[in-house]
């Protein structure tokens, strides 16, 4: 399925979830669409989506996350339903009738890549046995496909293929971390963003070899002006980052310390990078009337030093 890069970014809950459901929704032919019965149950799944999706973790609002507005309200309703208890004795079952039986149990609609499999030998005729007792949907499915080397990922369906595969299907996300990257000195009442320590943690601690640094697929950049970090990376890694990011802020506020203002940060950035380019400046000019002729090389340790 080719990616829409061309849809708005939207913040994602309550807005996100019901255009989602609405486009889809004007899809219906408009004889069936007015039909008063149909009418009700569209209005159901519409309110249904929306409840699921802000009570979804990691993409609620303490979380704030930017991305494809329906392809994060359909991951968010993923999430929910896939917290739903299962209960399965599966022994010596073909796989097809077990991810038969795991769709009909979620009604969920579930897709399987099956050129994929087939380019690595994988038959959904493997035989699966696996017992459990109220496990959720998730743990289940997911123990189940790494069993035979498979994975999934949100197409607006949840689309199975190889883990291979399923590693280099990657999604942008935007990430306000202002909160987290505003840095304070007290004696010297200077503010600063400091993007590049958040940025390390996350790579050093979050699927390391994931990243383009070491020859992954996942890439973070930070957008200083609106204070957002923006990640390229796979749903498993972005879930990771939802989960660090809230527990950094529910340590700060447990220990009780203060946010900083981003925009003073901001302001005082902008300021420190005015001043050193003004330096720069005059101390090229100087070293260019010194010179007797012809041009000056000026070599970087003569430059003054930006603010670390």
């Amino acid at each position: 399925m080719a990616e829409n890069r061309s849809r708005p970014l939207l913040r994602t809950h309550i807005r996100g979830s019901y255009l989602a459901v609405m486009s889809k929704l004007k899809m219906i032919p408009e004889e069936t669409r007015d039909a008063p019965m149909n009418k009700s149950r569209a209005i159901c799944g519409i309110l249904s989506l929306i409840v699921c999706l802000a009570a979804a973790p990691g993409l609620a609002q303490d979380t704030p996350v930017y991305g494809d507005a329906q392809e994060m309200a359909y991951e968010g309703y993923l999430r929910q339903v896939l917290q739903t208890p299962l209960t399965v004795n599966f022994k010596e079952t073909p796989l097809s009738d077990v991810l038969a039986h795991v769709e009909k149990q979620l009604g969920l609609q579930m897709v399987v890549d099956y050129r994929a499999l087939e380019e690595l030998g994988i038959t959904t005729d493997s035989e699966v046995s696996f017992e459990c007792e109220k496990l959720a949907a998730r743990d289940v499915l997911e123990l189940i496909l790494e069993g035979n080397d498979l994975s999934w990922v949100n197409k607006q369906v949840l689309f199975i293929t190889t883990k291979e595969k399923a590693d280099t299907h990657v999604v942008v996300r935007i990430y306000p971390v202002a909160d987290i990257v505003t840095i304070t000195n007290g004696d010297k009442g200077t503010t600063w963003l400091d993007y590049d320590s958040l940025s390390e943690v996350i790579q050093t601690t979050i699927a390391p070899s994931t990243w383009e640094e070491v020859g992954g697929p996942g890439s973070i950049a930070a957008l200083p002006g609106s204070g957002a970090i923006v990640f390229n990376q796979t749903r498993e890694v972005h879930e990771q980052v939802e989960w660090l990011l809230r527990s950094l802020r529910d340590a700060r506020d447990a220990q009780g310390l203060p946010v900083y203002d981003f925009r003073l940060a901001l302001k005082q950035d902008r300021l420190r990078t005015l001043e050193f380019e003004q330096a720069s400046q005059v101390q090229l000019q100087a070293l260019q009337q010194a010179a007797p002729r012809g041009p000056v090389v000026v070599e970087p340790w003569q430059l003054p030093r930006s603010h670390e």
